[in-house]
């Protein structure tokens, strides 16, 4: 069986030059590989990447549903590491994939539904349990738009690509467009786009279940806050993603994006 820095070489090959200055993303990495070698060593070839994907999902689902409807304040804490365990296991699926070199677009498809309704679903599990049920489905909404608007530019480019060798009008920026780019680009909105990291919000979530478990005021302002971060973060995306396509389009065709 190979080494834990063997088996990153095999499995995450990527990892530090996709994401090189994320550290939540490299430091989930390195956990989740120690899961990789686990299944392997225990499973072998016999368990596939789809098999780990479906038992996450559904291992997921369950998991809100228990956040949603537990009362004890140590069982919501260990669901919600167990929540964290599954955004764990969403990185273990691709890594045994790659192990085994088995790359199917069953695997991406299934990936992009644990990432809609099972990462996402997190906001909605905790509304329901702090009884905040309409703030909750708000911020489910916006983050589904979050993860959908992300990926216009590749929908965009599926349209584009028939008409590839026609020719097409670039559109250079105005000076207003310039300007609004700018002011979309300051700090207070840069930091909105926070709001879509799963990870972060379920630390955040994590540290106000060990101090404010019974306080609904802590909990509403936190889960308010986050669904209005994330109802800016759509529009700064849906802006933004407008004025600059064309580079975006071109990008996804160089396959730089």
């Amino acid at each position: 069986m190979e080494s834990i820095k063997q088996l990153k070489e095999i499995c995450q090959p990527h990892r530090k030059k996709e994401h090189p200055g994320d550290f939540g993303y490299l430091k989930h990495r390195e956990l989740s590989v120690y899961i990789t070698k686990v299944i392997l060593k225990l499973a072998g070839t016999k368990i596939k990447p789809n098999h780990i994907s479906f038992f996450n999902i559904l291992f997921g689902l369950i998991v809100l549903s228990l956040i949603a409807l537990t009362e004890d304040k140590l069982f919501f804490l260990l669901f919600l590491f167990l929540f964290y365990f599954s955004f764990l296991l969403d990185k273990v699926d691709g890594e045994i994939a790659r192990y085994q070199k088995i790359l199917t677009l069953r695997g991406t498809y299934l990936d992009e539904v644990f990432h809609l309704f099972v990462q996402s679903g997190l906001i909605l599990a905790l509304a329901i349990h702090y009884s905040l049920f309409y703030l909750g489905v708000a911020g489910f909404f916006f983050y589904l738009l979050t993860r959908y608007i992300r990926k216009l530019r590749y929908f965009i480019y599926a349209k584009y690509k028939p008409e590839k060798n026609k020719i097409l009008v670039k559109e250079e920026l105005s000076a207003f467009e310039k300007l609004l780019a700018g002011c979309l680009n300051i700090l207070p909105f840069k930091l909105c786009s926070v709001a879509h990291r799963h990870d972060i919000f379920l630390v955040l979530a994590f540290l106000l279940s060990v101090f404010y478990f019974d306080s609904m005021t802590i909990w509403f302002w936190f889960l308010f806050v986050w669904t209005a971060m994330l109802a800016v973060n759509v529009l700064r995306f849906l802006v933004l993603n407008y004025l600059y396509i064309d580079r975006d389009v071109q990008l996804v065709d160089e396959n730089k994006l």
